[in-house]
């Protein structure tokens, strides 16, 4: 018995077949709009696809049939057209070139244009996000977009943060029309609130402040200096600290605990007896809950002064007297030093023993609450005392190796010199848990 190719005419057909696709251009199947010939009258063409898949007037298109070789199907080229007429479910093409007859039935496949994305807000003049990017203010559009989905976050000035998620095929035009609501407090601040836990987060625009303390800043450290210019891209910050709700739906078993007798374990005060590396994993955590396209961690040393400044050049946000901080912050007061005599307090009083509900105290400039006072809070920094004898100046961030981490802000429990927005406390080890340290997070954009 002859083998396959022994036989002569199996083998003229599978020459004429390897001919066939050397000779014709084979169309490669790609990310264009699929579809069937319905009908062919002389060189117009009715296809089976239409505007619901995204086909344009205008769009190009090739017919090409399938062969078997071997046990694979090879598409061969038929036709170039171009679409003439679009209705939902159909369209209509007009043949340019062809290397053979177009038949019903044939395949066809339109290399529709790339998604087009249009957003516009109520009130205009937003700045417009796509994907962690600030792309453009609104009215904003894009033609070309890739097909996929997009993460679309619109902030403007005194307005909460509007997000959402949408999806962009070929072809298709995709409308974003979003409503902004004034934030409830007035302030001119960008607030976004998480759904997770609840946190809200501030937009702070990039820009550029001296870090550090002046020499003769009451109060000052050695190791506030030099003052050094830093430049930081914008990000969110939480406007109050992490409370024990929010932390509770991480660990739902953390107790704060008390102070002598006094409780800072109530669901809206700043979560305390956290060390860094569990404040790390709520961030982590909270990451995950959003399968990693909202990052959250610590404040950058840079990105917490920043913050605390709120555009002031001042010790403090408010000024350089320490002794107004009881109208601006919940700190080390007399109505602690009246229970314990030990305590280093300002010479004014706010009449909160420890910890007292987040927010309870007007906002700093940029709209955040508590940055000087309630609670300390983690940094992501390593400490070193000569860091800013080397200082990085775009988004800086110390991550040498050494023990100790970064703390910042005053609180309740510390003295008045602690409460100035360069301080930076040195004290604590990763693993600490103290009754006057917390934190608050920054969101990337």
């Amino acid at each position: 018995m002859m083998g396959l190719m022994g036989c002569p005419l199996r083998r003229l057909a599978l020459l004429l077949i390897f001919s066939l696709t050397l000779l014709l251009p084979s169309f490669s199947q790609g990310e264009g709009v699929k579809g069937k010939v319905t009908s062919v009258l002389r060189d117009t063409i009715k296809l089976d696809i239409g505007s619901d898949e995204g086909i344009q007037l205008g769009d190009i298109g090739k017919v090409f049939y399938l062969i078997q070789v071997g046990d694979k199907e090879k598409p061969i080229f038929i036709a170039k057209v171009t679409i003439t007429q679009v209705q939902e479910k159909v369209a209509t093409a007009r043949i340019k070139e062809k290397t053979g007859e177009v038949k019903v039935g044939f395949l066809v496949e339109v290399e529709a244009k790339g998604g087009h994305l249009w957003v516009q807000t109520e009130p205009v003049g937003a700045t417009v996000f796509i994907n962690g990017r600030s792309v453009g203010i609104s009215p904003y559009e894009e033609g070309g977009a890739s097909p996929g989905s997009y993460r679309i976050r619109i902030i403007k000035e005194g307005h909460e943060a509007w997000e959402e998620e949408v999806t962009v095929k070929l072809g298709k035009k995709v409308e974003v029309l979003a409503q902004l609501k004034k934030t409830a407090d007035g302030t001119s601040a960008v607030v976004w609130r998480e759904s997770v836990t609840g946190i809200e987060f501030v937009w702070l625009h990039a820009g550029c402040f001296e870090m550090g303390s002046p020499s003769n800043e009451k109060g000052r450290f050695q190791d506030e200096g030099p003052i050094h210019e830093v430049c930081l891209d914008g990000f969110w910050i939480g406007k109050h600290e992490v409370t024990n709700r929010q932390y509770r739906k991480f660990r739902a078993e953390h107790d704060s605990k008390s102070y002598q007798g006094h409780s800072l374990n109530g669901d809206d005060q700043p979560v305390v007896n956290i060390s860094w590396e569990d404040a790390k994993a709520f961030a982590e955590w909270l990451t995950k809950q959003y399968g990693g396209r909202n990052v959250f961690r610590l404040p950058r040393e840079g990105e917490w002064e920043f913050a605390c400044r709120g555009g002031t050049k001042t010790s403090r946000y408010w000024g350089d007297d320490s002794q107004e901080a009881c109208k601006h912050e919940n700190v080390a007061d007399q109505t602690a030093k009246r229970l314990w005599s030990h305590f280093i307090v300002h010479n004014c009083d706010d009449s909160h023993t420890v910890t007292t509900t987040v927010g309870k105290f007007p906002p700093n400039p940029f709209g955040l609450h508590d940055m000087l006072g309630n609670v300390m809070e983690w940094c992501e920094d390593a400490y070193n005392q000569d860091a800013y004898s080397k200082p990085q100046q775009k988004n800086p961030l110390y991550t040498e190796d050494g023990p100790f981490r970064v703390s910042r802000g005053g609180s309740w429990y510390y003295e008045p010199s602690n409460g100035r927005c360069a301080y930076r406390h040195s004290d604590f080890r990763a693993t600490d848990r103290t009754p006057g340290q917390g934190f608050r997070l920054v969101m990337q954009p």
